[in-house]
């Protein structure tokens, strides 16, 4: 077996784990697995969410299931990536929606595309963390 050789940002759907990565033979070679747990949400949904949840909700059915940190981070274990490699992808921002109708406002609820600019991103529905504080 050759030493490890670097990491890899790797993502957190497990749709996308199993169309492109060969996880056994990563896992040989790799120091770290640095997943990738957030933007599992955002404007492309056409709804809004949390872009970063920590585990399964009840209304993540179908391909969204296993959409959440605690899915992503066991996908990868259970595809045979040591859990002392895999490194748990924390984002220090946030993104916001412009609601379809302002009477829902849970999660799913229909969005009408991206929120706020963030004063200093500059960018529609994205605030850096500083951004939140303020």
């Amino acid at each position: 077996m050759r030493p490890s050789s670097g990491t890899a940002a790797v993502p957190a759907a497990v749709f996308r784990i199993n169309e492109g990565y060969d996880v056994p033979r990563l896992a040989k070679g790799l120091d770290f697995f640095n997943v990738m747990t957030y933007d599992m949400h955002g404007t492309w949904d056409n709804y809004v969410d949390h872009h970063a949840p920590l585990y399964r909700r009840p209304f993540d059915q179908g391909p969204t299931q296993n959409l959440h940190s605690d899915g992503a981070l066991s996908a990868w274990i259970q595809k045979g990536v040591p859990a002392s490699k895999v490194v748990f992808g924390i984002p220090f921002y946030g993104r916001n929606f412009k609601l379809a109708d302002a009477k829902n406002w849970k999660p799913r609820a229909p969005s009408a595309g991206a929120g706020q600019v963030g004063a200093y991103t500059k960018e529609a529905g994205f605030v850096a963390y500083f951004e939140i504080c303020e």
